[in-house]
């Protein structure tokens, strides 16, 4: 089985979270904390900071990692690392993605969002972030 690494923001502000609707890809449509895959010889931190920049053009600032979660998708394992970030310069303009917005993570629907970020929500709720 191919195991892909990936990272994931959650950019936060105040007591809200910065989400993202996929634009491509299998799970387009689903709503994301974005980020990407981690190149080799990266780590989570900087694979994240590179993927906020290249995805919604803006620079953020990782505070602490979060969780972590293995995502089985018939062949393949991601494995999924969550940090918590703020935004320190940018927009947040959307390059790869359909739509957006800031929510409190108890005001997320879960069924339109992706399923690893389901479990990541839930632990979002229980430390009231």
């Amino acid at each position: 089985m191919k195991i892909i690494n990936v990272v994931a923001a959650i950019i936060k502000k105040d007591n809200k979270v910065f989400i993202a609707e996929r634009g491509y890809g299998e799970f387009k449509g689903k709503w994301e904390f974005p980020g990407g895959k981690i190149e080799p010889g990266e780590t989570g931190e900087e694979a994240i900071v590179r993927e906020i920049k290249e995805e919604l053009k803006s620079d953020i600032e990782v505070e602490q990692f979060f969780y972590e979660i293995n995502d089985k998708h018939e062949d393949r394992v991601f494995n999924v690392k969550f940090y918590i970030c703020r935004l320190v310069k940018g927009d947040l303009v959307l390059t790869e993605h359909l739509n957006s917005k800031w929510v409190e993570p108890k005001d997320i629907v879960d069924a339109e969002f992706m399923e690893a970020d389901k479990v990541v929500l839930d632990e979002l709720r229980k430390v009231g972030i």
